[in-house]
């Protein structure tokens, strides 16, 4: 469910979990949280209990600076942190791929939208601006 993708999202932030993110938790989000509890010398049972979950509430999500004009066709790195962002955000609504395709244009419109920008589905200088301002 959605506590799960939300779950998901922190331990790809945090680069613990280099999956799709699904909602379901299963032995790839599990190794994940095994790991997280590793690295914070929590007791390594990969479940989400109240410990846990204090750690990862605790860790702040690295923000990412966006540095490039980026719309639809483009691809990489910088594509795949947007649509993390943006999902993070509430505006992209699948899962990452790093391809900026029509998913990825609509919910940058979205994000426009919300914070006053020309809605054009480029991400440029004041859309990086408010995407970096965001996180």
């Amino acid at each position: 469910g959605e506590e799960v993708k939300q779950l998901q999202l922190k331990l790809q932030a945090l680069g613990y979990f280099d999956e799709s993110v699904t909602g379901y938790y299963g032995s790839f989000t599990k190794e994940a949280v095994i790991a997280f509890q590793k690295a914070e010398g929590l007791e390594q049972i990969g479940k989400v209990g109240p410990k846990t979950r204090i750690a990862l509430n605790k860790r702040a999500t690295p923000s990412y600076t966006f540095t490039k004009t980026l719309s639809q066709g483009a691809s990489g790195e910088e594509i795949m942190k947007l649509q993390i962002v943006l999902q993070t955000l509430g505006y992209f609504k699948a899962t990452p791929t790093g391809y900026f395709g029509p998913v990825t244009k609509s919910a940058v419109i979205s994000f426009q939208v919300a914070n006053n920008i020309d809605p054009i589905g480029i991400v440029g200088p004041k859309t990086r601006a408010a995407l970096d301002e965001a996180q």
